[in-house]
């Protein structure tokens, strides 16, 4: 029997990690609303239960360590997963408005190439900040972070770790980004080339097109790569509350 359609459903879900510094044990909790329209037609609360916790088991929450204030590879690879994979989509639609209006007439074929080049430009600049950045940088910060996370009940030191480790060298997988680093750059090379050399401007667009979006999906894989070098996580403690009225429990109210 489907479910109903004023049913949400409230999730709280435990998730245990060891840190790859100092080696403590902690707990995060993830929080999620999900209303009877983000659910499948045949879903049920097992279903839908299931479901999260396979996402909370494979993505996980930027935490820090509540001891040492590392934040674990894997947590800080899918972000940049997230980011990379967001530039490349939204540079994507800009280039395609792009292409339609030099298709069209409404811009020459100069500007079209101009804005081409500068959408290229500002995405090597996104990306590589992204692969620059390093959330270890200020430990001292990640505990602060961390404690007012404590408080809010949102993380749990289960077993200490090591006093005043020194923090690991933080993972890059540099052969992969040096790779989508090269394709973007072609890509805003392929956006002139071809008027240069006596070919259609237009195959360029097209070809830099391609290029553009196949860079974003190496920046991304490669961060992808970095949820590989942590500790595995392990889901603690679900809590499922479906609701059937405008009842909202209060953790889950807006501040």
């Amino acid at each position: 029997m489907p479910l109903s359609e004023d049913l949400t459903i409230y999730l709280r879900i435990w998730t245990g990690q060891k840190c790859g510094a100092c080696g403590a044990e902690f707990h995060y909790l993830r929080r999620f609303e999900v209303q009877r329209h983000h659910m499948e037609f045949n879903a049920t609360s097992a279903s839908v239960e299931a479901q999260y916790v396979k996402h909370c088991r494979e993505f996980p929450e930027q935490f820090p360590c509540p001891q040492c204030g590392w934040v674990q590879p894997d947590m800080t690879g899918y972000r940049k997963w997230a980011r990379h994979g967001r530039a490349a989509f939204a540079g994507f639609l800009v280039l395609l408005l792009n292409f339609i209006a030099g298709g069209i007439g409404i811009l020459t074929l100069d500007m079209s190439c101009l804005i081409a080049v500068g959408v290229v430009s500002m995405a090597l600049l996104f990306h590589l900040s992204q692969m620059r950045s390093n959330p270890n940088r200020c430990r001292d910060a990640n505990r602060a972070v961390a404690t007012k996370r404590e408080e809010e009940g949102m993380l749990k030191l289960i077993k200490p770790g090591k006093a005043d480790p020194a923090a690991p060298a933080f993972p890059m997988p540099k052969k992969d980004y040096v790779n989508a680093t090269a394709i973007l750059i072609a890509s805003g090379l392929l956006f002139n080339l071809p008027s240069l050399i006596g070919l259609s401007p237009w195959l360029g667009h097209i070809g830099g097109i391609i290029l553009f979006l196949w860079s974003g999906s190496a920046f991304a894989n490669a961060a992808l790569k970095m949820m590989l070098l942590a500790n595995p996580r392990e889901i603690v403690s679900v809590e499922a509350i479906p609701v059937l009225d405008d009842t909202v429990p209060e953790d889950f109210q807006k501040k």
